[in-house]
């Protein structure tokens, strides 16, 4: 019997793909940059491990939990990858890491070669094989403006601008009021019972040493000084206002008009968007928001923060459905912070878009 021959398959961007009976790898304009083995581990190159942030020596199978082909509609484009267990993911941070991209604009020339080089891979790999396919007809975003939590993303000078709601504000200044009122009446008692003769309660199983309620309180008063100087800087640091101009180069952020940091399109190749949200049939709670851009190097720049809770109507999830970062579409945005990372990533130069979902 003769050994089954390799099988080639080409990619977009100097990929080619070679499936061999006893390995799987990736190539790059020749040069093999991931391949896996029947022994159970994947062989990277150096520069390839290092830009993905993996293991220069090479990444244990048991790291990685499935093999996923999808289609976006966005990049009318194949995308051929691994996703990684969740510990795996935590050292990384991402969970996603794509291997080749076929760009197929109807989602049915490539779809052969592509499914076959996804399955060849969770066939060696012992792993599940996960297709998404075109979905018909996606429905098109909400319109702007857009509110989330307590940010509102509208069109601008034909770009993108989000600001953040007032209420955000007048959150922490309730904040400082409180805690200064109660750090003056904690100060107030404490330093009474240290230089007046204050009655203080008895002895108890509760409170073995009433003497150290003075001490205490002077503790309280210190947290309570150190939450009052956290709200301060959030108020004085945190960006007001994000502008990414009609040309799409730049993010920046600004706090009352002073601008306070500003990255690079050149420096992205994602945008991600988190939401910690509990579900409830077909309605979510969701609790916390974040927008961050995927840099090369496989760091996150951070641009928003949402702590507001509000509720939306969603499809309610299948039993099997995955809860792991997915590439994000306007065929499964359900949500307005989905809709506000969708249009960064168009007003970006059309960047994917990805989706991480969390567990409230």
């Amino acid at each position: 019997m003769h050994p089954q021959p390799p099988t080639r398959i080409p990619a977009d961007h100097g990929i080619s793909i070679d499936a061999h009976p006893d390995h799987w790898q990736v190539s790059r304009d020749g040069v093999p940059v991931f391949v896996a083995g029947v022994d159970g581990l994947v062989r990277l190159d150096a520069d390839f491990a290092v830009v993905r942030r993996l293991p220069a020596n090479g990444l244990p199978v048991s790291a990685i939990r499935q093999v996923v082909l999808g289609w976006s509609p966005r990049l009318k484009s194949w995308q051929l990858g691994v996703l990684f267990t969740p510990e795996f993911a935590e050292q990384r941070g991402n969970r996603w890491l794509e291997l080749a991209v076929w760009h197929d604009p109807d989602g049915q020339a490539h779809l052969t070669p592509a499914e076959q080089a996804g399955e060849a891979l969770a066939a060696l790999l012992g792993l599940s094989f996960r297709l998404i396919p075109p979905l018909v007809e996606a429905p098109p975003l909400p319109p702007l403006p857009i509110t989330f939590g307590d940010w509102q993303v509208e069109s601008y000078d034909g770009g993108l601008r989000f600001n953040r709601l007032g209420s955000w504000a007048r959150v922490r200044y309730n904040r400082i009021f409180w805690h200064t009122l109660s750090a003056l009446a904690f100060t107030a008692v404490s330093v009474l019972s240290l230089t007046v003769e204050l009655g203080l309660p008895s002895a108890g199983t509760l409170l073995p040493l009433p003497q150290l309620l003075p001490y205490m309180a002077l503790g309280v008063v210190a947290i309570l000084v150190a939450l009052i100087a956290r709200n301060v800087l959030e108020l004085r640091d945190t960006p007001d206002r994000l502008v990414v101009p009609a040309s799409g180069g730049t993010v920046t952020g600004y706090r009352s008009g002073q601008r306070r940091w500003e990255v690079s399109s050149n420096d992205v190749q994602g945008v991600y968007v988190t939401e910690v949200a509990q579900q409830s049939g077909s309605r979510r709670l969701i609790q916390h928001v974040e927008v961050n851009l995927w840099q090369p190097d496989g760091s996150f720049a951070h641009l928003l923060t949402s702590e507001t809770e509000y509720e939306v109507a969603v499809p309610k999830p299948k039993a099997d459905t995955p809860r792991e970062v997915t590439p994000l579409s306007e065929a499964n945005c359900h949500t307005p912070a989905q809709a506000a990372a969708l249009y960064l990533s168009k007003a970006l130069g059309a960047l994917p878009s990805y989706y991480d979902p969390r567990r409230g």
